[in-house]
């Protein structure tokens, strides 16, 4: 993953960053937001996502449950391909494991799971 980065981050302009799906956050380039900066930091940082969403919470004076009213919902059920639909599905080996992994994300859990088992289906034809 964080070859991936250096390499978009070499081509592009963009602020590069990568959510993991076991709860890590990479970021490649530098971050500026309200005249301060937040270094790249390419390690799996799982501190960060849930500090942005304190930080937040009290620049927008809500309760963290009311901000996660104000955002679309996600399911995730992690490489990563993002339909035009905004469905996302991700095969991954685990790491730890000789297997492949299968995680999809979509605005419902059922439609979630639908093209998990769908890209399961798929990965099993492959064997």
């Amino acid at each position: 993953m964080i070859e991936t980065m250096q390499k978009e981050a070499l081509s592009s302009e963009k602020t590069i960053v990568s959510y993991d799906a076991n709860g890590s956050f990479l970021q490649q380039t530098t971050i500026l937001l309200n005249n301060n900066t937040l270094s790249p930091l390419p390690t799996h940082d799982a501190v960060i996502v849930p500090m942005a969403i304190i930080l937040l919470a009290q620049q927008q004076k809500l309760t963290i449950s009311q901000l996660l009213t104000t955002t679309s919902q996600r399911y995730t059920f992690n490489d990563r391909v993002t339909f035009a639909t905004e469905e996302v599905v991700r095969i991954r080996p685990p790491g730890n494991a000789l297997e492949l992994r299968c995680y999809t994300e979509s605005d419902t859990a059922i439609k979630a799971e639908q093209i998990n088992q769908q890209s399961i289906e798929i990965i099993q034809e492959w064997r």
